[in-house]
C-alpha cells in the first residue's frame, strides 16, 4: 500500500485481492456515500456530514500504512487531517487501465471564467476538453481547464452538454442550472443581435465576443503561480508553500554574499510575500460574498 498527500486529493495505491483492498472496499461501501467508482479507481469525495468517519478512516489508514512503511512519520497523519476536504482518490493495481467514465463539473469562480473540473482516470478527457476551448483557453491545472466566457466558448459549452457520452464514454455533469441557464439566455440574446443587425454586430464583435480578463484577476493567477499552488489548494497547504518558499528566500539566508545574491533574494522574498497578501484578500472576499 501507497498513501500519499497531493494538493489537489489524497491518494491510495493498493493491490487488487489484498487486505487493505478488503478493509478499504468495505470501509467505503458501509460509511462513504458520495463515490465515484470507476474500472480501477475509486474516488471519495467530501462530505461535510461524514467528516467524523472520514477522520477515523485516515487514522486507520495511516496506522496500517506505517506497519508496511516504517519511514512514514507521525507528524504525516496531521497532514492528512489538515487536508479533510480534499477528495480521497483509491488506485487498485493489478486492474486493467480502462476508463468507464467522465464526470464532468463546471463552475464559474471569477467573471468571465468557466472552470472545467475533470474527473476521470487518465489525462485523455482533460486534453479533449482543452482542444475544444483552445480558443478561449486561460489555464490549465493537473485536473482544472480554466476558459474565457465568450460566445464561442458558451456555445461549445451547450453543444457538449447535450452529449451523454465523450470519448466513447458516458459522462456525467455537475453545474448549477439557474447560473447555465442565464448563461444560454445571454448567448441567445448576442445570437439574435448578430442575425438581425449585421452591420450593428460587426462594429461590436470584439466587445461581445472577447471580455478582456480583469488585472485583478491576473495578479490573482500570477500570485498562485509564486506561490507553485492551485487556486483549489485549502487555505493550510497555501500557508505551507508560502512559509517554505519565504523561509527559503530570505535575504538573511545570504547574508555576506554579494550584491546582486541579495538583491535577488531580496526581490523574490518580497514578490512571495505580495503573491501571498493577494491570494488571502482574495479568499477573505469569497467566504465573505
Amino acid at each position: 500500500m501507497i498513501v500519499s498527500l497531493h494538493p489537489s486529493e489524497i491518494r491510495i495505491q493498493i493491490k487488487e485481492g489484498s487486505l487493505h483492498h478488503k478493509i478499504i472496499d468495505n470501509f467505503v461501501q458501509k460509511y462513504f456515500s458520495n463515490v465515484l467508482s470507476l474500472s480501477s479507481t475509486t474516488i471519495i469525495y467530501h462530505k461535510k456530514q461524514e467528516i467524523s468517519k472520514k477522520k477515523y478512516f485516515l487514522n486507520w489508514l495511516h496506522s496500517a500504512y506505517q506497519k508496511v512503511n516504517k519511514e512514514v512519520e507521525d507528524g504525516f497523519l496531521n497532514q492528512l487531517q489538515d487536508n479533510l476536504n480534499l477528495p480521497i482518490r483509491i488506485k487498485i493495481s493489478g486492474k486493467k487501465n480502462i476508463l468507464h467514465g467522465i464526470k464532468l463539473k463546471i463552475s464559474f469562480p471569477h467573471k468571465n471564467i468557466m472552470r472545467l473540473n475533470v474527473d476521470a482516470l487518465n489525462d485523455v478527457p482533460k486534453t479533449y476538453f482543452t482542444n475544444i476551448f483552445k480558443k478561449n483557453l486561460i489555464d490549465v491545472y493537473e485536473n482544472q481547464v480554466d476558459i474565457q466566457t465568450t460566445v464561442s466558448s458558451v456555445t461549445e459549452l451547450r453543444k457538449l452538454l447535450d452529449r451523454d457520452k465523450v470519448l466513447g464514454l458516458p459522462i456525467t455533469f455537475i453545474y448549477n442550472k439557474v447560473t447555465i441557464k442565464k448563461l444560454f439566455g445571454k448567448l441567445d440574446a448576442k445570437l439574435r443581435l448578430k442575425n438581425g443587425s449585421k452591420t450593428r454586430f460587426k462594429s461590436r464583435k470584439q466587445t461581445n465576443n472577447h471580455v478582456p480578463i480583469t488585472q485583478e484577476y491576473q495578479e490573482l493567477l500570477e500570485s498562485y503561480k509564486i506561490l507553485e499552488c492551485k487556486q483549489e489548494d485549502s487555505k493550510a497547504v497555501i500557508k505551507r508553500k508560502y512559509l517554505k518558499l519565504a523561509k527559503e528566500y530570505h535575504p538573511d539566508k545570504v547574508y555576506g554574499q554579494t550584491e546582486d545574491i541579495i538583491k535577488d533574494y531580496t526581490e523574490k522574498f518580497q514578490k512571495i510575500r505580495d503573491a501571498y497578501s493577494i491570494i488571502q484578500n482574495n479568499i477573505e472576499k469569497r467566504e465573505v460574498a
